[in-house]
């Protein structure tokens, strides 16, 4: 039996759209690194999960810089 992926239109975001989503998620991901950095101990998975965010984060903020000379 064949199942069939149902129709998802897609739009192309506007420049605008795309950096308003990318500052959105660079603010959520710094939000996350700050709820983090306030524990007083950290365990083995949050300094692995802390790490990865704030990777996450520098290169949400590369995207943003880019979009924004690029106008």
């Amino acid at each position: 039996m064949e199942t069939q992926e149902p129709h998802i239109e897609r739009r192309e975001e506007t420049r605008e759209q795309r950096l308003e989503r990318l500052e959105r998620e660079h603010a959520d991901l710094d939000r996350r690194v700050r709820e983090i950095e306030g524990h007083l101990h950290l365990s083995a998975e949050e300094q692995a999960e802390e790490h990865r965010l704030k990777k996450l984060k520098l290169a949400k903020k590369d995207q943003i810089l880019l979009l924004k000379k690029s106008s």
